[in-house]
């Protein structure tokens, strides 16, 4: 009998604390939820940013904005980086590349930093892409975005092709 206490202890303990994570991971998903949430709508709101400064900078119109070869566009796919999938948000004017975001990823840290917009990625939209190279430190996370990025602007130009102002 006396055997068998420490084993009723530790299960107690056990059943204890397994229950007081499942209790805090009840009460602290919709918070982390609501966050992860959040800081997508900021990477979003970002490339809103860069997409009403392009359409500044060319002093575009509000008719020209309708016109199919303006049409401003923001779209989102997913590519399988080194920790899992990125969601990927690209901003076209038209054809033409203004910006990306990564919206959500589970990268490991320090190789994520070229995510960053004040990094590597903010060269997608001021550079051509094909200038734009992997960051040797995070070559498999920066070479998922940038083939994301390309397959978006293949389907970019491709939409494109058929634009008629008629429409």
């Amino acid at each position: 009998m006396k055997a068998l206490v420490p084993i009723l202890v530790l299960t107690v303990a056990a059943a204890l604390l397994g229950s007081l994570l499942a209790i805090t991971a009840h009460f602290t998903t919709p918070k982390i939820e609501e966050n992860r949430m959040r800081a997508q709508e900021i990477e979003l709101e970002g490339l809103r940013v860069l997409l009403n400064s392009r359409i500044e900078e060319l002093d575009l119109t509000e008719i020209q904005l309708t016109e199919c070869h303006y049409r401003a566009e923001i779209s989102k796919t997913t590519s399988r980086g080194y920790g899992g999938d990125m969601e990927i948000a690209t901003a076209f004017l038209g054809s033409s590349l203004v910006g990306v975001r990564v919206i959500s990823h589970r990268e490991t840290p320090g190789f994520a930093d070229a995510l960053d917009p004040k990094d590597w990625i903010s060269s997608f939209g001021v550079r051509p892409l094909d200038e734009i190279d992997v960051v040797s430190r995070a070559t498999i996370t920066t070479r998922t975005v940038l083939e994301a990025v390309r397959r978006q602007e293949a389907q970019q130009i491709e939409a494109m092709a058929g634009c008629s102002d008629a429409e």
